[in-house]
């Protein structure tokens, strides 16, 4: 019997812990880096057509105010479009010496929204991630992050 070494190495940390006399949790993300089901499901049900909007005044991670455009699908106006983005946009973690290029898009509505961000601060240097957001009485919520690439 030939046993391949990711499996040994597992047998041998639990293994370790059993022995160890500790308690220790082990957590495993069965949904994986995909968006779940239901919500694909859900997000394939808004209707329009994509558009194109000018959300003023987010502040940059640098502190600095811009203009983002933003292609926005579904229901959602500029003023919920710029109440559910300026959060998000502050928080994001690029490095505040470089300029900083965002490419942002939003399918959702005022229940649930997808929300694709690129960003491009220089050679080798941005990323790319989808986020998913719930809405309870107008508060917008984090639930998952997936599709995450950092170059």
């Amino acid at each position: 019997m030939r046993v391949s070494l990711p499996a040994l190495i597992g047998a041998l940390a639990l293994t370790g812990c059993a022995y160890a006399g500790t308690e220790a949790v082990v957590t495993v993300d069965t949904r994986g880096d995909a968006i779940v089901a239901s919500d694909a499901d859900y997000l394939r049900s808004i209707p329009g057509s994509t558009r194109s909007a000018t959300i003023t005044a987010l502040r940059m991670p640098n502190g600095e105010r811009k203009d983002v455009l933003v292609q926005a699908q579904g229901p959602l106006d500029d003023k919920q479009l710029a109440e559910l983005l300026r959060p998000i946009v502050a928080k994001l973690e690029v490095p505040k010496s470089r300029p900083l290029r965002l490419t942002i898009a939003v399918l959702g509505d005022t229940h649930r929204a997808k929300i694709s961000i690129g960003t491009d601060c220089g050679r080798l240097c941005g990323g790319f991630e989808n986020r998913m957001y719930s809405a309870d009485a107008g508060t917008w919520t984090y639930l998952y992050t997936w599709g995450e690439v950092i170059y």
